[in-house]
């Protein structure tokens, strides 16, 4: 299966998916040989913030953080897609939760740059401007999952789902930092 990956290819579908390019997605939802590079985009994304969030720079500190963004992320995803199958989408517009993850994977690609968030005078900025952004790359990677969804259905759907992850994040961080 690792065989299928060409680094080229990876690196193009990272800069589309930054360009909030909602071409991507179309090409990427009947592909499940991409949930590979998927995976990855959004391992190195909650890498990225592990290492730019780390409050010190410690081996466990890293780990937590790495680890707390990942399991929000696919808490993130889960409750999305959940929401999106019971209450908006079609028969014709389902899809299984396996596409669904290789779809939203490469919404977390602009996510890798919140290893920026090590450097005091940009981490604000950059946690700000790349929560936006790696939110808006969720709605259009969304959106095309469901295409039946209106725009604001899938920006609420995004809100209201990202809520649980930031409750969690909270009071794992709270436990840890302690």
């Amino acid at each position: 299966m690792l065989t299928n990956f060409q680094l080229p290819e990876f690196k193009n579908r990272l800069i589309r998916a930054a360009r909030l390019d909602a071409g991507l997605y179309s090409e990427l939802r009947f592909d499940k040989l991409t949930l590979i590079q998927s995976s990855i985009v959004v391992v190195l994304s909650s890498l990225a913030a592990g290492l730019g969030g780390a409050a010190k720079f410690s081996i466990g500190s890293i780990c937590v953080g790495t680890l707390v963004t990942l399991i929000s992320w696919y808490l993130w995803a889960f409750i999305i897609y959940f929401v999106s199958i019971k209450l908006i989408a079609s028969y014709e517009t389902r899809i299984d939760f396996v596409q669904f993850l290789t779809l939203v994977g490469f919404s977390a690609s602009v996510g890798i740059l919140r290893i920026l968030g090590f450097i005091p005078i940009i981490k604000h900025i950059e946690v700000f401007v790349g929560g936006v952004w790696m939110f808006a790359a969720m709605v259009v990677a969304v959106k095309k999952a469901f295409e039946n969804q209106k725009i604001s259905q899938t920006v609420t759907i995004c809100v209201l789902s990202w809520l649980a992850p930031l409750i969690v994040i909270t009071i794992i961080l709270s436990l840890f930092l302690k």
